[in-house]
């Protein structure tokens, strides 16, 4: 491996390992400014779209800096971005349809359908930002 490689491989590997380190070193100051409740919802939030944006995008984003031409990557980029969008589809519609179906022991709190759309909304931001980023490595 070429020492430029190894120097980028190495810069890489020390910024990734700084910026994990500057976010378990300010969660101290999280648990101060914020309440356990609101910070919980945050949590729960975040750890569900982290999961439910790898499934939208079936991690094709990563494939969008592969191919040499650009249409090729054009149609990469459109298909991580419909399969997102069909998957924000089913999740707006399950958020909507699960009060209305009576599913549930209860009817949703306003909280809860928010939390729905709201995770809907994030998961197609969620893969158009994977894709720009691909762009970007492109």
């Amino acid at each position: 491996m070429p020492s430029s490689a190894f120097s980028r491989v190495a810069a890489l590997g020390a910024l990734t390992a700084a910026g994990q380190i500057i976010m378990v070193g300010t969660l101290p100051t999280y648990s101060r400014l914020f309440d356990p409740g609101p910070y919980g919802e945050y949590v729960i939030f975040v750890g569900t779209f982290t999961v439910l944006s790898v499934l939208a995008g079936v991690r094709y984003d990563s494939a969008i800096v592969l191919p040499r031409r650009d249409s090729v990557a054009v149609a990469l980029s459109a298909l991580v971005m419909l399969i997102a969008l069909a998957v924000s589809v089913l999740i707006a519609l399950a958020t909507v349809a699960v009060p209305r179906l009576h599913l549930t022991a209860r009817p949703l709190l306003p909280a809860e359908r928010d939390f729905g759309l709201a995770l809907a909304v994030a998961t197609t931001l969620g893969a158009l930002q994977r894709c720009l980023v691909s762009w970007c490595v492109r």
